[in-house]
C-alpha cells in the first residue's frame, strides 16, 4: 500500500544517492497543513552521475569545469516539470508566460560549501584539508573543489575526446543513415525509468568519414514509436536509409518486416538488421572507427547526454545503452545520393 505523505518539509542528506523520481515524489507531498512555506532542504556532494549535475548544469549555477559559479551563489532560480524534465528560468513569469499561468512555477536556491565553510570542522581536525588533496584525483577534485564534472577517465570502448565538432554543411556527404533502437514503455510507478526509443541520424564523407549528425530520443508505447519513426523520416535529408532492428525469433522477424512494410508504403527505404550478436560485438566497429578518430558530430543538444551514454557503455544492464551508432555506422555505405539531395530537408 502506497503511503501518500503530505510533509511541509522534507529534510534529504545525501541526496545525490536518491534517484530524481524519488525527489520529485517528495515535491508533490509538500503540503501546507503546518504555519509555514512548504520547503524541501537537501544536501549533496558532487557526483557526475547524479540528476541535481543535470540541474545545476541547465539552471546555470556552474561553470565550465562543473564547479560552483561565484555569482550564482544563492540566486534563485524558477522551474516547472514538462514532462519528465525540468525546465529553467530567471524568474516566475518567464515560464508562466510560456506554459501559462497556472503551470505552478517554483523556486530552486543552490548554496555551494566546501570544507573551508566548516571551521568547526577544521578546528576539530586540522589536517582534514590535507586528508582531502590526498584523496585519489576524481575524489579530491568532487570533496575537495566541488567539481560536479569530476569522473574517472573512462578506460573502457569510447572516450569523447576521440570525436571532433564539424559543421555538417561543409562536408562532402555521399550517404545518409538512420538506425533506431525501439523500446515501448512509458514512465510508471514500478518502472519510473524505463528504456527510450532512440534514433542516430549518421552521414558518410566522400573522404569515409562518419558524422553523427542528429539524436532523436524519446517514450511511447509501441502504437505511438511508428509515427514518430515516420514522422522523424519526413525531417531527415533525403534518400536517408532507415535500419530498423530485427530480434531474435519468428516473432521478432516478424515485427520488424511489418514496420518496414510501413515505412515503404510511406515512401521511405528502410532495411532491418538482425541483433542476434551481443551489444559489445556491435559496438567493436564503432569503437575502433571513433579510437582512429574517423567519427565527427555536429554540436546539438543531444551531445552531452549521448556522448555520456556511449563513454559508460560496457555491455551490463547498470548503464543506459539506448542507442543505435553500430547500425548506423555498419550501413551507412549503402545509399549514395545524388549530389542534388546531399543537403536537402536538413531540419535538425
Amino acid at each position: 500500500m502506497k503511503i501518500l505523505w503530505q510533509v511541509s518539509a522534507f529534510l534529504v542528506d545525501e541526496a545525490q544517492q536518491f534517484e530524481e523520481s524519488q525527489v520529485v515524489y517528495f515535491i508533490s507531498r509538500l503540503r501546507t497543513a503546518a504555519p509555514m512555506k512548504p520547503v524541501l532542504m537537501m544536501t549533496a556532494n558532487p557526483s557526475y552521475q547524479s540528476y541535481l549535475r543535470v540541474w545545476l548544469e541547465k539552471a546555470g549555477y556552474l561553470d565550465d569545469n562543473g564547479l560552483p559559479k561565484p555569482e550564482m551563489d544563492g540566486v534563485r532560480r524558477w522551474f516547472v516539470r514538462v514532462g519528465n524534465e525540468m525546465v529553467w528560468a530567471a524568474t516566475k513569469e518567464e515560464l508562466e508566460e510560456t506554459y501559462g499561468a497556472d503551470c505552478g512555477p517554483m523556486s530552486f536556491v543552490f548554496l555551494p560549501a566546501t570544507c573551508h565553510d566548516n571551521p568547526v570542522l577544521l578546528s576539530r581536525d586540522s589536517s582534514y584539508v590535507s586528508k582531502l588533496k590526498n584523496l585519489p584525483r576524481v575524489e579530491m577534485e568532487r570533496l575537495y573543489l566541488g567539481s560536479w564534472y569530476a569522473k574517472e577517465s573512462n578506460s573502457g570502448y569510447f572516450k569523447r575526446e576521440w570525436l571532433s565538432k564539424v559543421n555538417l554543411f561543409e562536408q562532402d556527404i555521399v550517404s545518409y543513415c538512420r538506425a533506431w533502437d525501439i523500446a515501448g514503455s512509458l514512465p510508471s510507478d514500478s518502472v519510473p525509468d524505463p528504456d527510450s526509443t532512440v534514433g542516430v541520424l549518421m552521414a558518410k564523407t566522400k573522404q569515409g568519414r562518419y558524422i553523427i549528425c542528429d539524436v532523436v530520443r524519446f517514450r511511447a508505447r509501441f502504437g505511438e514509436v511508428m509515427q514518430r519513426i515516420i514522422r522523424t523520416a519526413s525531417e531527415d535529408p533525403e534518400g536517408t536509409q532507415i535500419i530498423l532492428p530485427q530480434d531474435p525469433g519468428a516473432a521478432g522477424k516478424a515485427a520488424a518486416q511489418m514496420m518496414i512494410k510501413e515505412l515503404i508504403e510511406a515512401g521511405y527505404y528502410a532495411r532491418m538488421r538482425p541483433t542476434n550478436k551481443s551489444k559489445i560485438v556491435r559496438f567493436q566497429p564503432v569503437a575502433a572507427a571513433a579510437e582512429a578518430q574517423l567519427i565527427d558530430y555536429v554540436e546539438a543538444e543531444w551531445n552531452d547526454t549521448y556522448l555520456d551514454e556511449l563513454e559508460l557503455f560496457d555491455g551490463s544492464r547498470k548503464n543506459k545503452d539506448d542507442f543505435s551508432i553500430w547500425l548506423s555506422i555498419n550501413s551507412s555505405n549503402s545509399v549514395n545520393l545524388p549530389s542534388g539531395q546531399r543537403r536537402a530537408k536538413l531540419l535538425f
